[in-house]
């Protein structure tokens, strides 16, 4: 029913697309003729009226000076709004200038479409001419093939056509199929791909660590709308935005200078990313009433840092200029913030803070659930992954791998991020593979390596940056083995990495305020010739403890198989108990706050090794063999400075084995967290019957009961009892129960499902409409 639903959708936009017509006069991408009477009256009213002023006074006393990508529209944009020949003259000029230089494809143009646009009609037909042509001629250096039409075309290129259409001196039938091919990708392709993917949660997520989707989509369709009449905004993959980023943030993001996203798969380690982007939130909280959008670009961790300090902090909020020096007004006046915020910030929509959503999100499709015990900033997180490869950059093979973090990182991704999403000898030999995640590799010494070739061998680029695949850690399947989803593969003239068939899959989902239960089956990621089944049992018992149950079947009991855990800080070890504090760069980050620990234990085996391996001559360790860049060394294993060496200290993984190998092992690990370093640890003891195995946890007054079925496919039972009442006995699911229904008694619930603007999270069989 759902393929249906979605096929009927995608017809459905087609048939939209054909009748698509652009509007025939300028301007009509940041605005309509017919807007301007609001726009100049918004211009009149405070607190718009003096950042207007602001921006009119740092033009008036720059026409001249040196021009920049950003400021050409502050100029455009005066023009349309006071009628003044000289502020066309200063944006032509800036235009002109902006023309001369060679645009790629990646290096989005807008500035110089929003100015073409506002002063078109102003120019002759010779500058009208040379310009349109310009726009359509500017992106010179797209590297995919003619036939292709992804997410940057659609934006970069198709913008260019929504500007110059039907203008002097452009070539209407060649503009005519062009567009065509954009408005069917935008309207039906990326849309429809997307969705399925991920339906409600925002389609193909992973994209927006790229930044092509929060950076180039609502620009796009806030000029697709003002040109064509058509509203996009109201769908999953640009709704879902303020959410994606809300459910991927790390705790402690509202007092620290940047913010942090979790590293799944290929996001950028310990990197904090701007989410601003100056004017992408602003455009959502306007068009779509969203308040989580409206909260984001207020807060400084989502600018860089240029916002994140002193006055510019209270400005984003009040948008009052009172306590800005001139020259923090003028810097402000040249990025065009302030005409941004004249066109989109509301005071009529209303901020939606995080403390009001869910702590948990089930990402359906990509594999990915989100969990954290509260949105306070000592809060432990949980982020756990099992889907399927789509990405436009490689993905990690990393299917049942989780990721965890209080008040620092604790147990992460392979130490340090990397350079670059595409190659390097140990991207290709370790950081990407599954031995470099918190998983488990099964080791066949005869496996060929080609099943380890990881997605970057496809990637084309010259063999010296591709790297060297040797290593055979005994994780996952590369990309390169796997087969494309017919139904799914958007770019199929492209002929590499996109969107594989799924090989992870969550079987079993629930949350609640007490738990998060999580249950992947990773069985397809692995070599069938060495691997039966590897299912993980994944449970957050709030506020800081999560328990993890793996069953791991082999074909053979020789094959080796290990759980691997990293920490970022060298641990201790003492029999089957470790503990380690976390980790936290130094400058992105207040010392004010205390390290996080974790402290884990091993239940099964009841007979098990534990091996630590890092530190220098061993940050790539796989089978023997280091395969760590040396800096200075051998350039085909690719180009390492100072920093990246230095940063490798941080590289920490421990190996724990069943000493008695069998074809089925089971291993079952307790991991407590606490925000600073504890005095007391909870107490845990292995629970078993015929048919499974369990823990037992008692801490401070609180009993938990788990038991695991040996079979790895849920239907386990859960208890909890406080102070000897008994406020859980329930099975564990069997299946994804996508919904919110067990919080009915948080004081949240009524305004989750009867308030709109949480439709973000909340999926349609809870929502009530009135």
């Amino acid at each position: 029913m759902k393929k249906i639903l979605f096929l009927v959708c995608g017809l459905l936009m087609s048939t939209l697309a054909a009748e698509t017509k652009i509007h025939p006069q300028h301007p009509r991408l940041l605005f309509r003729e017919a807007d301007l009477e609001w726009i100049r009256e918004k211009c009149k009213k405070e607190p718009y009226a003096s950042v207007y002023q602001a921006m009119k006074s740092w033009a008036d006393r720059h026409v001249g000076s040196k021009s920049s990508k950003e400021d050409m529209t502050i100029y455009g944009f005066l023009y349309q709004i006071e009628n003044d020949k000289s502020y066309l003259e200063e944006a032509k000029r800036r235009l002109m200038e902006a023309s001369n230089h060679e645009l790629q494809f990646l290096k989005p143009t807008y500035e110089m479409k929003y100015t073409y646009d506002l002063i078109y009609n102003g120019l002759d037909k010779k500058d009208q001419a040379f310009l349109a042509q310009k726009l359509l001629a500017m992106h010179v250096s797209n590297p995919y093939k003619p036939d292709v039409m992804g997410i940057h075309q659609i934006c970069n290129e198709g913008s260019s056509t929504l500007a110059v259409w039907g203008d002097e001196g452009v070539d209407m039938e060649m503009l005519k199929k062009r567009f065509q091919k954009e408005r069917d990708a935008y309207l039906d392709r990326n849309f429809r791909v997307g969705n399925t993917i991920a339906q409600r949660w925002g389609g193909w997520h992973r994209s927006f660590e790229c930044r092509c989707w929060r950076k180039y989509i609502p620009r796009f369709a806030e000029m697709w709308l003002n040109a064509t009449g058509e509203d996009t905004f109201d769908n999953p993959l640009i709704r879902s935005q303020g959410a994606w980023y809300l459910y991927h943030t790390l705790p402690g993001f509202k007092d620290h200078k940047n913010f942090r996203i979790i590293p799944d798969s290929y996001t950028a380690f310990g990197q904090g990313n701007d989410y601003n982007d100056w004017d992408n939130p602003l455009i959502l909280a306007k068009r779509l009433n969203e308040g989580l959008s409206q909260w984001w670009w207020q807060q400084p961790l989502s600018r860089n840092q240029i916002w994140g300090y002193g006055a510019y902090r209270i400005f984003f909020v009040n948008l009052s200029l009172e306590n800005l020096r001139e020259k923090d007004i003028d810097r402000l006046a040249q990025t065009g913030i302030f005409w941004r915020i004249i066109l989109y910030h509301e005071q009529e929509v209303e901020t939606v803070s995080p403390e009001k959503f869910p702590e948990d999100a089930y990402h359906e499709g990509m594999g990915l659930v989100s969990m954290r015990s509260s949105w306070q900033d000592d809060a432990a997180f949980g982020f756990f992954h099992c889907g399927r490869i789509a990405s436009g950059k490689p993905d990690d093979l990393d299917n049942n791998n989780f990721f965890i973090y209080r008040n620092g990182y604790l147990a992460t991704d392979g130490w340090p991020r990397g350079k670059t999403a595409h190659y390097g000898y140990e991207w290709d030999n370790y950081r990407r593979r599954t031995i470099a995640h918190n998983l488990i590799t099964v080791y066949d010494p005869d496996e060929p390596l080609e099943n380890f070739y990881s997605q970057y061998a496809r990637v084309n680029v010259p063999t010296h940056t591709a790297g060297k695949v040797e290593s055979n850690d005994g994780g996952q399947l590369g990309q390169h083995v796997l087969e494309l989803d017919p139904n799914l593969h958007p770019w199929k003239e492209e002929k590499a990495t996109n969107i594989y068939k799924q090989n992870g899959f969550i079987r079993a989902f629930r949350s609640s305020p007490e738990y998060t239960y999580t249950l992947g089956d990773a069985t397809e990621s692995y070599s069938a010739h060495k691997l039966e089944a590897f299912t993980r049992e994944f449970v957050f018992l709030k506020p800081g403890i999560f328990v993890v149950f793996d069953r791991v079947v082999s074909n053979k009991k020789e094959f080796k198989k290990t759980w691997h855990i990293h920490p970022m800080e060298k641990p201790e070890i003492n029999g089957k108990d470790f503990k380690w504090k976390a980790f936290r760069p130094k400058a992105a980050y207040s010392n004010k706050s205390p390290l996080g620990w974790l402290a884990g234990t091993t239940l099964l085996p009841k007979e098990s090794s534990t091996e630590l391996i890092g530190g220098k001559g061993k940050e790539c360790w796989v089978d023997g063999k280091n395969y760590h860049t040396v800096r200075g060394e051998d350039i085909s294993r690719g180009h390492f400075t100072k920093q990246d060496e230095e940063e490798w200290k941080n590289s920490w993984r421990i190996d724990i084995r069943d000493k008695n190998e069998e074809k089925e092992t089971f291993f079952l690990h307790v991991l407590q967290t606490f925000p600073d370093e504890p005095e007391k640890l909870a107490q845990v003891k292995l629970l078993e019957e015929s048919n499974s195995y369990g823990v037992r946890i008692e801490d401070e007054g609180k009993v938990w009961e788990l038991t695991f079925n040996k079979d790895g496919g849920g239907k386990g039972k859960i208890s909890l009892k406080q102070d000897g009442k008994s406020i859980i006995s329930e099975h564990l699911p069997s299946k994804v129960e996508d919904t919110y229904k067990a919080w009915e008694k948080d004081p949240r619930y009524e305004n989750w499902i009867r308030d709109k603007r949480y439709r973000l999270v909340i999926p349609q069989e809870d929502f009530i409409k009135e």
